[in-house]
């Protein structure tokens, strides 16, 4: 079987190497080359007003590096990706057209129509798959007839749809849960890429962080992230340590997410994190959230009150209960292995 997917985002394409490739077997290719979006296939930068910025996007996605290669027959290209440490494979569109391709998977709304045209055009006539893992995605119901879902809906999908709810994967080896290593200072990380952003009201979580560290002076704060004052962190296996160095990880993001990498993996891991539970309600991490037990909602109480309960549990025995405790509702709440049989499925039933 062979797979196309936009990649828009590092480590929900990471996900789609996971299922397709390790667990069926299958090949996953993303486009590369100019060309994509010159003939008009690729159009995720499309919608911006700045041209200039328009032709950075896409040349951030498609254009290719001077470590490129070709695959030993030649019949598409390779790049290693270093944030997750494995090979990536690439079609040209031209090479696109060459390869009996059986599924395309858009994971935008501005791929939805050009995903489309290229399953009418391409000999093979392959499957459209429509992923979404954010909320309040429209969806064009007119093409797409099979949905992978990382979210909880919010509206019914219609009943002709072929659809699957699910949890994109990652490597539990990676993200792998230890207790935490005692140090002479705690630490509190941010792992959130726009904490620092002053578009309203984005700016009242920023001060909330703000104050939190003012007060807490005895932890060590790390904040990662594209607007960071630490900076971003390079691979996986680098946010997976950082999340093991924390006792607690500070998530709180306006609106909550439709699935969440971060917060997942900070469970994975086992690490309480510091959230608004409301920014969480009927999204799909919500399940992972209990306040005092698997997560501190700085909603239940005054602020001087939640400042005496993180240190309360960062103190060795309560700060490791809590840490198992996140890491045993990651496991009543995600389980890959069981999902990957109806994502089967629901590739059985592909329209």
């Amino acid at each position: 079987m062979d797979i196309l997917s936009d990649l828009h985002h590092g480590d929900l394409f990471e996900s789609f190497r996971i299922l397709f490739e390790n667990r069926i077997g299958a090949r996953l290719f993303h486009p590369i080359g100019l060309d994509w979006a010159e003939k008009g296939y690729w159009t995720y930068a499309d919608n911006h007003p700045m041209p200039e910025t328009r032709d950075m996007i896409r040349s951030q996605y498609l254009d290719f590096k001077a470590s490129d290669g070709l695959s030993p027959d030649g019949t598409y290209y390779v790049r290693q990706n270093a944030c997750h440490g494995n090979i990536y494979k690439m079609l040209s569109l031209d090479k696109f057209f060459k390869t009996p391709i059986d599924i395309v998977i858009c994971s935008v709304a501005n791929h939805e129509a050009p995903f489309w045209k290229l399953c009418q055009e391409h000999p093979n006539h392959p499957k459209l798959i429509r992923q979404t893992g954010n909320i309040s995605e429209s969806i064009n119901y007119e093409i797409i007839k099979n949905l992978m879902i990382a979210t909880i809906p919010e509206v019914p999908v219609p009943e002709k749809v072929n659809s699957v709810v699910y949890h994109p994967e990652f490597s539990e080896d990676v993200f792998r849960f230890e207790l935490p290593t005692p140090i002479a200072k705690k630490r509190i990380t941010n792992l959130m890429n726009c904490l620092p952003n002053y578009i309203p009201p984005l700016p009242e979580y920023f001060k909330l962080y703000e104050s939190y560290k003012k007060e807490l002076v005895e932890f060590d704060w790390k904040m990662h992230g594209i607007l960071g004052e630490d900076g971003n962190l390079d691979t996986t296996r680098d946010i997976a340590e950082a999340i093991r160095k924390s006792s607690f990880i500070w998530h709180t993001k306006f609106g909550g997410d439709g699935y969440g990498f971060s917060i997942h993996y900070a469970f994975s891991c086992g690490r309480p994190v510091i959230t608004i539970g409301r920014d969480y309600k009927n999204k799909m991490a919500g399940k992972l959230l209990e306040d005092k037990v698997t997560c501190i909602d700085l909603e239940k109480r005054k602020p001087g009150e939640n400042i005496r309960l993180i240190r309360e549990l960062s103190a060795p025995d309560k700060l490791n209960k809590i840490c198992k405790e996140a890491r045993q509702r990651f496991d009543e709440v995600v389980d890959f292995n069981k999902e990957f049989k109806n994502i089967k499925e629901f590739l059985g039933r592909l329209q």
